[in-house]
């Protein structure tokens, strides 16, 4: 019985977080723009990589058994997420992972000034705020 509550604590905790770090992204697509999105597909080990901008210190936060998000420590923001096991076909059915990987790659073969921000880079970040927003819920 104390297991059942400490997972069940745990899980509120998760969900807390992944609530933290949606409402620390509110200017996603903003930073997006500026910074430019590198996405890299490793065969080896089924796991699409978006990155926003250059190389940086980050935690990885899993957000579900697909998608997890890296995060700069101190601030939250996303700088990046890992999408894994696409090749399974459960993996397929996911609500929101077709349009992810879409706008990732739409926003990656933008390059756009820093003042405009494409219409893929603005779906991009509101995929991810989507799918944020509906796992710290599901929790």
């Amino acid at each position: 019985m104390a297991e059942t509550r400490d997972l069940a604590a745990a899980g509120r905790d998760h969900a807390a977080w992944l609530a933290q770090i949606a409402a620390a992204n509110h200017d996603l697509a903003t930073r997006i723009g500026a910074l430019g999105v590198l996405v890299a597909y490793d065969d080896d080990i089924d796991i699409l990589f978006c990155q926003f901008g250059p190389p940086a210190e980050a935690l990885t936060e899993t957000v579900n058994d697909w998608l997890a998000v890296r995060v700069d420590p101190e601030t939250l923001e996303i700088l990046g997420f890992e999408l894994m096991s696409l090749r399974l076909p459960a993996t397929g059915d996911e609500p929101g992972l077709l349009p992810l990987i879409l706008h990732a790659a739409g926003a990656a073969s933008m390059r756009s000034l820093a003042a405009e921000i494409t219409e893929a880079q603005i779906r991009l970040a509101g995929d991810l705020n989507t799918l944020l927003v509906r796992s710290s819920g599901r929790l």
